[in-house]
């Protein structure tokens, strides 16, 4: 009989950075030295904010698979003191916190040490919470947590230390970290690489409507409630004639969505079900039984990235960290090409897509009443995206999904009239001709 070896792992030589060091940063001097000590301690050090535009095309290139180690410096807690440029660019850093939480969480195998061996340690990620610059993104996990949306308590994940001394002894040492074993999610999917994915379980093809919703939501919860609600939800799209684009899992919420629209396309000939899904996903959640579209993809950024550019709008129900992932990436992709036509968060028809928050009350484990997304809401309004007392800015807030049906309802049908006008000025147009 084979005995299977633990693969050796070579100590950490590439570690990334990731926060603002330059001149216009308040933290210039303390981030500088600590790059310096990083600089000293490790042979390469590699910088992540080298673009000076967001996009998710080659986060997966250019972040999971360029270090061996992750460094999130301290970021400024009075962040509302910065211009929205600077405090964009903050943002950007909890982004990249919760993207790689993410990464850990769907089992990215670029994200262990040795990617070919499933007992390899993990990549360490380690933030710097100077003065609890950090624990808002700490609180975060925990709320969603006490809510049942994350398994995972934050420190399971990612390190929290105190100074650039702690997160160097940590990096140090992170490849001689016991493993312990797994608990293996496996529903039987034999789908290994993103062109086995069926494109499609129905041989009927469907046109895509002109206008379609995104639905981001937890794909791991077991609440009833949350899941029939969503499931409600997939119906109510599909009613109006409207697709719906989602992650296209089998289950928690993003299930229930799925089914809901799928019963109305199967049983009225109304809505759409379309989305994308990579295989170590499906190997998790599995595939619905019912879908019109499948753009599968190899990682969770391009994944999003198709699913922002095929849709018309965005709902944000109760999730995850990958609730949070899509949310931070919308509100940053749109401000991602100020002043340019063309780009992701724009539709040719529908203008500027609407992001509508449904920041449900649930109740904690204690009997108390929490509002799911109160924690993200006041980050996004610290960090400049949303004015919390106009219910303003790249998003809207609602407490029901009722009310959130509501906002789209009247938004299409405001963006819709404007198209027939414009459709039947270009036609009077034409005649003229």
């Amino acid at each position: 009989m084979t005995r299977n070896f633990a693969p050796k792992i070579e100590p950490i030589n590439r570690v990334m950075v990731s926060s603002k060091v330059g001149n216009d940063s308040v933290l210039e001097e303390s981030n500088s030295k600590a790059v310096f000590k990083l600089h000293k301690a490790f042979k390469e050090i590699v910088n992540s904010n080298g673009e000076t535009t967001f996009g998710l095309t080659n986060l997966e290139e250019k972040i999971v698979k360029a270090a061996d180690g992750f460094v999130f410096l301290p970021i400024p807690k009075e962040i509302k003191q910065l211009r929205a440029p600077e405090r964009r660019e903050f943002f950007r850093e909890m982004f990249k916190a919760a993207s790689l939480f993410v990464g850990v969480q769907t089992k990215d195998p670029n994200l262990r040490l040795n990617p070919q061996h499933d007992e390899s340690p993990l990549k360490p990620i380690v933030l710097v919470n100077h003065e609890g610059c950090w624990d808002p993104f700490r609180e975060l996990v925990n709320h969603m947590h006490e809510l049942g949306t994350i398994t995972q308590k934050p420190e399971t994940i990612v390190k929290f230390v105190k100074n650039i001394d702690e997160a160097i002894s940590l990096l140090k040492t992170a490849h001689q970290e016991k493993v312990l074993p797994q608990p293996h999610h496996d529903n039987g999917s034999k789908i290994s690489r993103a062109d086995e994915i069926p494109l499609s379980s129905t041989s009927v093809e469907r046109k895509k409507p002109d206008f379609n919703v995104c639905v981001f939501c937890s794909a791991s919860t077991k609440n009833k409630d949350l899941i029939n609600m969503s499931e409600t939800l997939g119906e109510e799209i599909a009613k109006q004639d409207w697709g719906l684009i989602s992650g296209l899992g089998k289950t928690g919420m993003m299930g229930g969505v799925v089914r809901g629209a799928a019963k109305v396309v199967q049983e009225e000939g109304k809505g759409w079900v379309g989305g994308s899904n990579l295989p170590r996903i499906i190997a998790m959640e599995g595939l619905p039984e019912y879908y019109d579209k499948m753009w599968a993809r190899e990682d969770i950024y391009t994944r999003m990235q198709v699913m922002i550019e095929q849709s018309q709008a965005f709902m944000i129900m109760p999730g995850g960290m990958g609730t949070v992932q899509e949310l931070m990436a919308l509100l940053l992709l749109k401000h991602a090409h100020d002043g340019e036509a063309n780009y992701p968060m724009r539709d040719d028809n529908f203008a500027n897509k609407p992001i509508i928050v449904v920041n449900k009350e649930l109740s904690l484990p204690d009997g108390k009443k929490a509002k799911f997304w109160q924690p993200l809401v006041e980050m996004a309004e610290k960090f400049g995206f949303y004015n919390a007392a106009q219910n303003k800015g790249d998003m809207i807030v609602v407490d029901t999904v009722e009310e959130a049906m509501e906002k789209l309802k009247e938004w299409h049908s405001k963006k819709s009239h404007k198209i027939e006008q414009r459709r039947t000025a270009n036609g009077d147009a034409a005649q003229a001709l």
